[in-house]
């Protein structure tokens, strides 16, 4: 987040103060057939969805996403169906009852990086 403020002075010489935040999103494309990876904790269900989004579209647009390809070493895959303007990816369990997610419930999803294993790094 940036933080801009502006000073004016009219002609009588007052002065007056004007703040505003600014959120800049990154602008990155996807291609169709990129993967990406992500490291399933331990305490997980065996079933891992990857659910992509941005603030134009949804891939998958019902959560729980789609079910990731379970890969060897305890990692899990998905692939992109489609080129993709700056998505988010977040990543969860699918129970619906219990759900376990990263990033946490509430969080903005991941920026995507091809090839790129998503890890939790305080271990679940």
């Amino acid at each position: 987040m940036a933080k801009l403020e502006l000073t004016a002075e009219n002609a009588q010489g007052v002065k007056t103060y004007e703040r505003a935040e600014f959120t800049f999103r990154s602008s990155y494309t996807v291609k169709k057939g990129a993967k990406v990876y992500f490291e399933k904790p331990g305490d997980w269900d065996d079933t891992v969805y990857a659910y992509v989004y941005n603030v134009d579209d949804d891939e998958n647009d019902v959560w729980p996403g789609e079910e990731m390809t379970k890969e060897s070493g305890g990692k899990y895959s998905y692939t992109f169906d489609d080129d993709w303007d700056s998505p988010l990816i977040i990543f969860n369990d699918g129970d619906a009852s219990d759900s376990v997610q990263y990033p946490e419930a509430g969080a903005k999803g991941l920026e995507v990086e091809e090839n790129k294993t998503y890890k939790i790094s305080n271990g679940g």
